[in-house]
């Protein structure tokens, strides 16, 4: 059974806007860790997120400023790395001048994209 694609729905510009994932990977040189932070480019959909939503988080109803970021490319939690994936911290995604913690992806890859639930981060 072949599964729907409905990836497209994600980049229709009558529902999606631009928005930046910052990802950052480092490595350890000489006993210091040293990182470094990609500026990635997504488009797609972006919505607070629903009461149904913040009950998949592991922080619960806990958590504030949650939004939602639907996109076809990758969006990433922390990871330890290997051979497809180098390690780093959450992405941080910056929407209106404001920045958010990746804190849960929920890829939807059979469907062409990813669910990413972003915390506001202090100072934003």
């Amino acid at each position: 059974m072949s599964l729907v694609d409905i990836s497209f729905l994600i980049e229709d510009p009558d529902f999606a806007q631009p928005f930046i994932a910052y990802r950052k990977s480092g490595n350890w040189k000489k006993g210091k860790y040293i990182q470094e932070e990609k500026e990635i480019k997504h488009f797609g959909i972006i919505q607070p997120a629903s009461t149904e939503d913040i009950e998949q988080l592991p922080e619960g109803d806990r958590v504030k400023g949650v939004m939602c970021f639907y996109s076809r490319k990758d969006i990433y939690l922390t990871r330890t790395g290997n051979e497809e994936v180098d390690s780093g911290t959450s992405d941080e995604i910056e929407w209106h001048n404001k920045r958010y913690k990746v804190v849960q992806v929920m890829p939807f890859v059979d469907y062409g994209y990813v669910k990413a639930f972003g915390v506001r981060m202090e100072g934003s």
